[in-house]
C-alpha cells in the first residue's frame, strides 16, 4: 500500500514545543445529535484532538483504541480505515461514536469517537462520503468544525484523487464562513521538510511528493495551515507512518487549521507508544478554545435491573392491592401505576453504574495488547508481528466464548 505520511490565541505556531508528556455518495446527510449523557460538566479551554489510521476497527480493537484515549486524555479521535459499512452514531461506554462508511462493502470509512467531556459540546455531524465525516460543535464565540478524512493513496489514479478533493471543498462550503475549521486525518501525501509560505512549516520531513503538492494547493486555495510541520519536535516524534520492514518512516498524517486561528494549536506531536496494531502512528494535537455547552433534555436514572430484590416486588404488589380501578380514568390509573412503579424502584433498587471496561475481552488478552504496545515502544518489530496476531485470536475467541454464554 503506497503510503506517503479558537478563538482566543495564546502562542505562535511555529515556535517549538515544548515537551508533552501523554497528556459513495457526495450528497451530504445532516444528522442531529443526541446526547446520552448528563451535562454537569465544567466548561475547560484546553482540549486533546487526534487523529489514527487504525487500518480496521474490529470490536476488540475498538476497545483498545478507547483505552488509548483514557490513558492519553484525548477528547476528540478521529479515525480513519475504519472499515465499516453504512453510517451512524452509538454510545459505547462514555464514548460516542460516529461515523461514516462504504453502503455496499467494508473499505475506506471514517469515524469520529468522542469522550463523555466534549460529547456535551457537539451539535450534529454531517455524512459526506465513506472518505469525509464533519463534527460540529458549539464555542464561544464562534462555532467550530472538524473534519475527519482519508485521502485516496498515491496509487489512486487522478479521478478519484480529485473527486475527493471535490468533495472535501464542498464541505468547507457547507461550513459556516466564520467558523473555525480542522482537518484532521491520513492525506496520504508527503509535503516534505522545506517551508513554503504559511502553508508547511519548518519542521517537515523527508522530500515532497505530488500528492503533497496537491495538498498544498488545497491548502493555499483555502488558507490552511499544516500544523504538525510547525512545531519543532524529534524525528521521532513527526513521523506518523511505518512501513512494514520498518526501515521507511514518513509523515503523511496530519492536522489542518484555518490561517486565521493558527494560534489556538499550542502543541502537536505523535505518540509513538500508543498501539492499536496499526502501522500509523496517533497524532495528538492540544487546541485551546472556548466551548459551549449545549443543554439536552436529562434522562432518567439507569436502574440496575440484574438482580431485583424481593421487598421490590413486594411493596409494589401491595400497593396494587390498595389501588381502586373502579371507574378511574385510563390516563389517573396510569399515573397511579407508574408512581407506585417508581416509589418502589427509588427505595429498593440501586443505580447501575457504567463500567468502562470491556465486558467480553478477557484479562489474557488485554495483557497481549499491552505487551504489544511496550514491544512497539522499545522496537522490537518481530514481537509486535507475533503478538498482533495472537492478539487477533485471542479476541476472535473471547468473542466466540462470549456470544455461546449468552446463549446458554
Amino acid at each position: 500500500m503506497g503510503k506517503g505520511l479558537a478563538p482566543y490565541p495564546v502562542s505562535s505556531c511555529c515556535l517549538a514545543n515544548s515537551s508533552d508528556k501523554p497528556f459513495t455518495d457526495p450528497s451530504a446527510q445532516i444528522v442531529n445529535n443526541v446526547n446520552p449523557f448528563p451535562t454537569n460538566v465544567r466548561i475547560a479551554d484546553s482540549h486533546k484532538i487526534a487523529t489514527w489510521n487504525v487500518r480496521g476497527l474490529s470490536s476488540g480493537k475498538l476497545d483498545i483504541v478507547k483505552s488509548e484515549m483514557r490513558r492519553l486524555n484525548i477528547d476528540l479521535l478521529g479515525i480513519s480505515e475504519v472499515h465499516w459499512k453504512n453510517n451512524g452514531c452509538f454510545q459505547s461506554d462514555d464514548f460516542v461514536i460516529y461515523y461514516s462508511g462504504n453502503e455496499h462493502m467494508k473499505r475506506n470509512a471514517v469515524a469520529f469517537i468522542t469522550s463523555k467531556k466534549f460529547s456535551h459540546f457537539i451539535e450534529s455531524h454531517t455524512i459526506i462520503s465513506d472518505r469525509i465525516i464533519l463534527i460540529h460543535v458549539r464555542g464561544k464565540p464562534l462555532h467550530l468544525t472538524f473534519i475527519q478524512v482519508y485521502c485516496p493513496t498515491t496509487a489512486a489514479n487522478d479521478y478519484q484523487i480529485n473527486t475527493f478533493y471535490d468533495e472535501l471543498q464542498d464541505s468547507l462550503r457547507k461550513t459556516p464562513k466564520n467558523a473555525i475549521i480542522y482537518i484532521l486525518g491520513d492525506f496520504n501525501a508527503k509535503v516534505g521538510s522545506l517551508k513554503h509560505n504559511d502553508t508547511v512549516g519548518n519542521f517537515g520531513l523527508g522530500l515532497r511528493n505530488d500528492a503533497g503538492d496537491r495538498l498544498i494547493q488545497f491548502c493555499e486555495e483555502n488558507r490552511f495551515r499544516i500544523t504538525n510541520t510547525c512545531f519543532q519536535q524529534p524525528k521521532r516524534r513527526l513521523y506518523t507512518w511505518t512501513s512494514p520492514d520498518g526501515k521507511t518512516r514518513n509523515q503523511i498524517d496530519y492536522i489542518l487549521c484555518s490561517n486565521r486561528w493558527k494560534s489556538s494549536i499550542t502543541a502537536i506531536k505523535t505518540f509513538p507508544g500508543a498501539d492499536c496494531g496499526s502501522d500509523h502512528e496517533l497524532l495528538v494535537a492540544k487546541i485551546r478554545v472556548r466551548l459551549s455547552r449545549i443543554k439536552h433534555k436529562k434522562h432518567g436514572r439507569n436502574l440496575d435491573l440484574r438482580n431485583i430484590p424481593s421487598a421490590f416486588s413486594a411493596q409494589v404488589e401491595e400497593n396494587f392491592k390498595l389501588l381502586d380501578t373502579n371507574g378511574a380514568a385510563p390516563e389517573v390509573l396510569w399515573l397511579s401505576i407508574k408512581s407506585i412503579i417508581n416509589t418502589a424502584a427509588e427505595k429498593h433498587l440501586s443505580i447501575k453504574k457504567s463500567d468502562s471496561k470491556c465486558d467480553w475481552l478477557s484479562e489474557d488478552t488485554i495483557k497481549i495488547a499491552l505487551c504489544r504496545r511496550e514491544a512497539k515502544a522499545s522496537g522490537r518489530k518481530k514481537d509486535v508481528v507475533f503478538l498482533n496476531a495472537k492478539f487477533r485470536h485471542a479476541v476472535r475467541k473471547d468473542k466466540n466464548e462470549y456470544w455461546q454464554k449468552c446463549c446458554t
